[in-house]
């Protein structure tokens, strides 16, 4: 899973239709896939109560506005 989105992660960087505003929402909507899953296989494993585990993303990843490099 992790090279896959490596993978689209460079495709998106490398894509010259995509830059400013439209590149870092991209890569914050990748990030926010692969949080998504890695977060998914970490949680299905412990037992837990409803609500008692939440993932937050904050700064510009928070905003949607990852740029190559930050966060």
């Amino acid at each position: 899973m992790e090279a896959a989105v490596l993978e689209r992660r460079a495709d998106a960087i490398a894509d010259p239709a995509l830059r400013g505003r439209d590149l870092c929402r991209r890569l914050a909507a990748l990030t926010d896939d692969w949080l998504r899953c890695l977060f998914a296989d970490a949680v299905a494993e412990v037992p837990r109560r409803k609500g008692a585990v939440a993932l937050v993303a904050v700064g510009g990843y928070g905003r949607g506005e990852l740029a190559p490099q930050s966060d």
